[in-house]
């Protein structure tokens, strides 16, 4: 095994999933991964740092490995929420008014990703509901590649004469030109003709995935954040019923914190969570993947010579600590069962070795090291917890401090 004394800082990786250089290479293929690229469910939820974008990322480079595999991927960090919310639909229940808003995306965005399956149209039927889409996108938006963003922007008008012959009765029911503001009345119309034409366009031998991530970018615990979200959750397994049914691999991917899931409320939440949910969770009952074996696959990439295998316990040393805990027990309940932060706190541990290592120092992660790393490695943590739970707990630096003067990991309801 190399010497540890000579890795560069973050040498096990970053734990940002879209700057992480080691991320292709030591790619722990997560069962919620498997589940998602086969079709069987779309929905993946975890902890924040589970490692969800990562997935994302990885179901997002799958067209460089597989031509027959399309992938886009949208974030919405930019995105206009206030032209969405115009776009709610009037006279149905709460959580259900962005239903078919967020369906309309979702085709407009499965229409742009057929535009590069160069071997589209494959039929005589595929290639009339390709011209039919490709007319609707350049009639509405001026291309047949617009802006996510931009697709309910006050200014626009949505352009039906191109797809009204892909609808029978559709040219009798509605104008030809709409305003945006005017969407909603039409929409469900409107969805079901874009429905039927990227659905016969798509080539049937041929894989599609969208994907949604960082979601909780802008979270606010409110109502109407929370009706958004169930809007995209139901518009996608709608979307991905409908081309199951019709033979097409095409499946809308949505990547969610599990706080945020858990506390959504819309009817047959059970049911949806069975069928649709895979978790990103790591050393628990419900999954074989741990966390050992993916920091075993970022070691040997940087610690192996040759073909040698490197080994969690290569890397630390065998000794408990406190007596009590072995190593990796106590890093993983450290760290919260999150890849995230098992690869900050391990870089943190190579920095602690480092600054110890003299000549003739075994080649090991030993206690000190780890005792050495604690400190920074709560500091970062902190600023985790602020990131995520101000949001759900306003008050909790209030409570954050009480516990800080206990001063204790273990105390009574009495003493806080």
């Amino acid at each position: 095994m190399k010497s540890l004394l000579n890795l560069k800082t973050n040498a096990f990786g970053n734990i940002d999933a879209l700057q992480d250089i080691l991320l292709e290479e030591c790619f722990e293929e997560h069962q919620a991964y498997k589940d998602l690229i086969s079709f069987s469910r779309f929905l993946a939820i975890g902890k924040k740092g589970s490692g969800k974008t990562a997935i994302c990322k990885k179901i997002l480079e799958l067209p460089k490995t597989n031509p027959w595999s399309m992938s886009a991927g949208y974030n919405l960090n930019d995105y206009p929420w206030h032209h969405h919310h115009l776009q709610a639909s009037i006279g149905v229940p709460e959580n259900e008014k962005y239903i078919q808003s967020w369906m309309y995306l979702l085709l407009i965005a499965s229409a742009r990703l057929m535009n590069i399956d160069q071997e589209l149209p494959y039929d005589s039927d595929s290639s009339r509901a390709q011209k039919l889409l490709e007319r609707f996108l350049i009639d509405t938006y001026g291309t047949k590649d617009p802006d996510i963003t931009n697709l309910f922007t006050p200014r626009k008008k949505v352009r039906l004469t191109s797809i009204k012959a892909g609808f029978p009765g559709l040219e009798v029911t509605i104008p030809s030109v709409i305003a945006m503001d005017k969407l909603p009345t039409v929409i469900q119309d409107v969805n079901k003709t874009l429905l039927r034409q990227v659905l016969l366009c798509a080539h049937p031998m041929h894989k599609y995935y969208i994907c949604f991530d960082e979601l909780d970018i802008g979270f606010e615990a409110k109502d109407e954040y929370y009706c958004q979200i169930i809007g995209l959750l139901k518009a996608a397994r709608k979307f991905n019923i409908a081309a199951a049914e019709q033979g097409k691999q095409i499946e809308i991917c949505v990547f969610l914190r599990d706080d945020i899931y858990d506390v959504l409320k819309f009817e047959d939440k059970r049911k949806f969570t069975s069928n649709c949910v895979a978790r990103v969770e790591w050393d628990t009952n419900r999954t074989k993947n741990t966390l050992k074996e993916m920091m075993e696959k970022r070691f040997r990439t940087v610690l192996a010579d040759g073909d040698e295998l490197v080994r969690w316990e290569d890397v630390f040393e065998d000794s408990s600590i406190n007596g009590r805990y072995s190593k990796y027990n106590y890093i993983t309940e450290m760290t919260c069962l999150r890849p995230r932060d098992i690869i900050d706190f391990c870089n943190l541990i190579l920095e602690a070795y480092q600054e110890r290592a003299q000549n003739g120092v075994n080649n090991q992660f030993e206690n000190v090291d780890i005792v050495a790393a604690r400190a920074m490695y709560s500091t970062n943590l902190l600023y985790e917890f602020d990131d995520e739970v101000h949001k759900h707990i306003p008050r909790y630096e209030d409570f954050l401090e009480v516990i800080k003067k206990v001063g204790k990991s273990k105390f009574l309801l009495r003493r806080f």
